[in-house]
């Protein structure tokens, strides 16, 4: 009894061992295919976020894309149709024809904050 017991097993342990060495393995689906130079060109270009502070500003002049300053003086206007102004705030002609256009002059964004000093410890 004992015998017929093994020898069923080892018979039922071949078959699974044959089976699963005789199952071919499904080659990985092939990659997607890129995008033709053409293609990528038709991509929309990602819209930048608008902070807070400005959204007012952007509201009222749908034709402006991004507002930013240069320096303390200067500010950039990018507009929807890619092109570009730039203003002097010290000039008073190019800040009056701002403000003409724009209706205000948006107040500057905050200082980044300080860098937080190393922490070495006292040897």
């Amino acid at each position: 009894m004992k015998k017929t017991v093994a020898t069923i097993i080892c018979v039922f342990a071949a078959g699974i061992v044959a089976h699963t060495q005789s199952k071919e393995s499904k080659p990985p689906p092939p990659p997607p295919p890129k995008p033709s130079h053409n293609e990528a060109m038709k991509l929309p270009s990602p819209t930048p976020a608008k902070p807070d502070r400005l959204q007012g500003f952007y509201e009222r002049n749908d034709s402006v894309l991004e507002l930013s300053w240069e320096t303390r003086q200067q500010l950039i206007v990018i507009k929807k149709d890619s092109s570009v102004e730039r203003y002097n705030l010290t000039n008073e002609g190019e800040k009056k024809s701002f403000i003409e256009k724009y209706g205000f002059i948006p107040a500057q964004p905050p200082p980044p904050p300080p860098p937080k000093p190393e922490y070495r410890p006292v040897q």
